[in-house]
């Protein structure tokens, strides 16, 4: 089998050619290559075939040591090129590798790192390719002719910017097969679907909150003390909590003048890939966002992707407005990918438009950084268009990925804030915004429930854990347990020491302002559901014990605190009242409850504390009156409550809905100041 090139020959490299490897940061698009045949002669060439592997087109590694995937075998005597599915079939795969043993290594890793990503081979099948198995056998050389030369796989649908020279392709219609990312889940059933896991939020929200109602009947005596006890079990939860958020604020307030970079001692091969998720969000929105990106001190160590979805308004005049303003900002690379609407097996969503911005971000940077792609040297961050990041935010992140012993079993979470126009918000908007960033320091982060909308990991973690399902809407809360199933490994959550600012819900009104609130909780409380439901299907592919850790504790987070306490509050307070009655119950009793409800206020106070102090570490200016800190710190258990009850509905609406609600309907931000 002869070599795609003829001796002397020059090849122009455009998408139906092969890229020379370029180190980051460089022109990733030399304009020729040239290669001696000698190098690429089948006399230096072990041939091995793999049966049953799918690919439509083939790669070649521009090295000295070359490795090419052979496409041209046939099913049934027909040549064929279908799209990538990594579904099995009777087709033969043959890989080309050359006898420079020093780049061998390398260009295994590299090939396998691509079928990683392009189909759904376990690693333990693609190991196979190299190995001398009952699949994997030599070849007898001279059993195939000359064969034309095969466009890479790498071929992208999606609009690409380069520093030098702009570009536009037509996107094609969401019926064009080849834009569609591989289907690597079960498809979704059609119906309701009523009777799924999540009824057991239900189950455990109604025996809490009728708990207080239906014991006095039982026995007075018994309600009496039980009653109280379980509101303390609730009132420490909260104490731990804020004290928890206190010891994280602490770290966050001395980290904000410190430099990371003198932490790093091999930061010159690590690459950062920003995937920002939009669809219907203003550009300069956008832009703000991408210009804290373009401030971080490594820039040129980024590679900047923004995806949007095929129906995004305007969608060309906004890819030419950022392309204008940050083509010349440093970025390693400026990439723009659509989403195509409407495929199959998907909803519409974060979950889907990241997915199909991460696999194709990773195909762009196979392809144009050659040899030098290396997943587990490539950081990826997820965010959304309202993010702000600090300057200090990649420095931080590679200064503890480094550090890291299980780097790719590893998602690095910055602590989130809503601090963006949140002094003009009402206060129901603005006592949540504070609520939930002291639940991400004192909950989330610390007990390893789930990321929330921005976060990193490595690349390698991202392909090991194949992407994003795109049948779900909340990335954010299912990348955990997913990556978790299936890699079948513990996925910590590491703590980043530098703030990220992102966008409360806006609304033009006091009513509106509301109304977005409401539709985040609804949103979020479904989200948890169906991740729950997700969780208890696979947890028999992850590890026993963290996936029996993680279920509990993202059950009592979710399910117990959130959701149920304060109803349970609500109802217990009506029932001592009400039912037992104020004579039967000691005054030991009624003290007892007093405190409770002194200290539950305490930790409300907590957080209004530590907002004196964030905002101070995210340099941002509030107005806002002493009278208004206290009035809606003295509402803060209403506006809890008011949080539980929309979650007590949207429970109530899956529960008998089924999987028609479980949709992303994302909160409205046109009004965040820019």
């Amino acid at each position: 089998m002869k070599p795609p090139f003829n001796r002397s020959e020059s090849v122009e490299v455009g998408h139906s050619d092969v890229p020379e490897a370029s180190p980051i940061g460089e022109d990733a698009a030399p304009k020729h290559i040239n290669k001696d045949p000698a190098m690429l002669s089948p006399e230096t060439m072990d041939e091995y075939t793999y049966d049953g592997l799918e690919l439509d087109v083939g790669y070649v590694s521009a090295s000295p040591s070359s490795i090419w995937i052979d496409d041209t075998a046939s099913v049934s005597g027909e040549s064929v090129q279908d799209d990538i599915r990594g579904s099995r079939s009777s087709k033969q795969v043959t890989f080309h590798i050359g006898s420079d043993a020093n780049a061998e290594d390398q260009l295994k890793k590299n090939i396998t790192d691509g079928l990683s990503i392009h189909t759904n081979l376990k690693q333990g099948e693609i190991n196979k390719i190299f190995s001398r198995d009952s699949d994997c056998h030599k070849m007898v050389k001279g059993d195939g002719g000359e064969k034309p030369f095969q466009a890479p796989i790498f071929t992208t649908k999606s609009t690409l910017y380069e520093s030098q020279q702009e570009k536009t392709e037509k996107y094609p219609p969401a019926s064009n097969e080849s834009d569609k990312v591989p289907v690597t889940h079960k498809p979704i059933k059609p119906g309701r679907q009523i009777l799924r896991w999540n009824l057991l939020f239900n189950l455990l929200v109604w025996v809490m909150v009728s708990l207080p109602i239906w014991v006095p009947f039982v026995s007075k005596t018994v309600a009496v003390y039980l009653l109280p006890s379980v509101q303390s079990v609730f009132v420490l939860m909260w104490l731990v909590i804020c004290l928890l958020a206190s010891r994280n604020v602490i770290r966050l307030y001395r980290h904000r003048n410190y430099d990371f970079q003198k932490d790093i001692v091999e930061s010159s091969d690590i690459h950062h890939l920003f995937i920002i998720s939009c669809y219907k969000e203003p550009v300069s929105l956008i832009a703000q966002s991408v210009n804290t990106i373009a401030n971080q001190k490594d820039v040129h160590n980024i590679t900047m992707t923004v995806s949007f979805e095929e129906k995004t308004p305007d969608l060309d005049k906004k890819i030419k407005k950022l392309t204008k303003r940050f083509q010349d900002s440093g970025f390693a690379r400026l990439l723009f990918t659509v989403h195509p609407y409407g495929l199959e097996n998907e909803i519409p969503g974060k979950c889907s438009n990241a997915n199909n911005g991460f696999r194709k971000s990773a195909e762009i940077l196979q392809r144009e950084m050659g040899l030098n792609f290396d997943p587990d040297r490539i950081i990826v961050t997820t965010c959304d268009a309202d993010s702000q990041f600090s300057p200090n935010y990649t420095g931080a992140l590679a200064s503890r990925f480094i550090a890291a012993k299980d780097k790719h079993n590893t998602i690095y979470q910055a602590p989130l804030f809503y601090n963006w126009g949140l002094d003009g918000a009402s206060f129901i908007t603005r006592v949540t915004g504070l609520v939930r960033s002291t639940l991400m320091l004192g909950a989330l982060i610390p007990f390893n429930i789930n990321s929330m909308s921005i976060f990193s990991f490595s690349l390698r973690l991202c392909i090991d854990g194949n992407f994003v399902h795109p049948a779900y809407q909340m990335d954010d809360i299912i990348c955990l347990i997913r990556w978790m199933g299936v890699t079948g490994r513990k996925i910590r959550i590491c703590f980043l020491p530098v703030p990220v600012l992102s966008g409360p819900t806006t609304g033009s009104t006091v009513e509106l302002d509301i109304m977005e609130w409401a539709r985040q909780a609804r949103r979020w409380t479904i989200g948890a559901a169906e991740v729950f439901h997700y969780f208890v299907v696979k947890s028999c592919k992850m590890p026993k014990l963290p996936a029996l850790s993680w279920g509990l504790s993202f059950l009592i987070y979710y399910g117990i605190l959130l959701c149920s306490g304060s109803l349970y509050s609500l109802s217990m307070s009506l029932s001592v009242y009400f039912i037992i009655g104020d004579s039967f119950v000691p005054y030991y009793v009624s003290y007892w409850l007093y405190a409770l409800a002194a200290t539950q206020q305490f930790c409300f106070l907590i957080v209004f504390i530590l907002d004196v102090f964030t905002t101070r570490i995210l340099n941002v200016k509030e107005h806002i009156s002493f009278i208004r800190n206290v009035f809606q710190w003295i509402m803060s258990p209403v506006v809890l409550l008011c949080y539980s009850l929309v979650e007590f509905y949207a429970l109530h609406e899956v529960a008998i809905r089924g999987k028609k609600v479980c949709k992303h309907g994302a909160s409205k931000k046109d009004n965040l100041k820019t």
